[in-house]
């Protein structure tokens, strides 16, 4: 059996539901035909040039992204404008896309608990209204020590912030944007924060009240639920019996391992 586009939007309503997005964001269906039907779905965290081509490359009829694109509004697709270029060539080549942002963030088996997972934390809790995960690590380890773990499991340079001996026994872990919840990760009892950005005036705030943080890029934090999301959606295609292929996005716009 071949599924549509109309059956992808099902899926990812059920595993992360677009009405727990934030009122502010862009999430569903966004562009293409809900009764194309598919064959080959192409998961990525942003549209770009890159993946773009990617996707064209294994003749996807759909991708479904993490980040959305029309995020700010649009009064025109003139194609000087390289968004614009891009939405026109996704519809001739009559592909279309899902976008789950925050609802797939906060979601059970979502961004946030796939970096939790990455770093084998334990006893985990969830914070600032589910973009943030707590838990204990495996073994205590210094600061310096969780900032090389970070770097080899995520594939990615690491900026920590704190004593490089400081011990961190509970880590709480907020991918993409999210240095501003360095205060619940705190109530939460963690010794450091491990987020994709934080600015410099949350990280300073941040060590005054006892907290180290490390940044780890907002791409590199987000990445690892993508194969986690192909996984659960290639479960679903075969429980249900479609004849359909998923494939993950290779690109990496920053210095990532090729292995990831």
């Amino acid at each position: 059996m071949r599924p549509k586009v109309a059956d992808f939007l099902s899926e990812m309503d059920a595993l992360a539901p677009f009405a727990t997005a934030e009122e502010w964001d862009n999430v569903g269906l966004l562009a293409g035909r809900s009764g194309a039907e598919v064959s080959r779905v192409f998961i990525t965290l942003d549209l770009t040039r890159e993946t773009l081509a990617e996707a064209k490359q294994r003749r996807a009829e759909l991708i479904i992204a993490h980040h959305p694109i029309l995020f700010r509004g649009r009064k025109n697709l003139c194609e000087d404008d390289p968004e614009a270029a891009l939405l026109c060539e996704m519809v001739r080549s009559d592909i279309a896309y899902i976008a789950s942002h925050t609802c797939l963030d906060r979601a059970p088996g979502g961004v946030a608990d796939t970096l939790a997972a990455a770093f084998s934390l334990r006893n985990v809790e969830t914070g600032a209204e589910g973009f943030l995960r707590a838990g204990d690590l495996p073994a205590p380890m210094t600061l310096e020590a969780l900032s090389a773990l970070a770097q080899e499991t995520l594939g990615a340079s690491v900026r920590p912030y704190g004593s490089a001996g400081r011990k961190i026994g509970r880590l709480a872990v907020a991918p993409g944007s999210a240095g501003d919840f360095w205060r619940e990760a705190l109530r939460l009892g963690a010794g450091a924060i491990l987020t994709g950005e934080i600015s410099h005036h949350d990280a300073l705030s941040a060590l005054e009240n006892g907290l180290c943080a490390l940044e780890a890029g907002h791409f590199a934090t987000e990445r690892p639920v993508l194969s986690r999301l192909a996984a659960c959606l290639q479960e679903r295609a075969d429980m249900l019996q479609w004849n359909v292929e998923f494939f993950v996005s290779q690109y990496a716009p920053w210095a990532l391992k090729e292995d990831m």
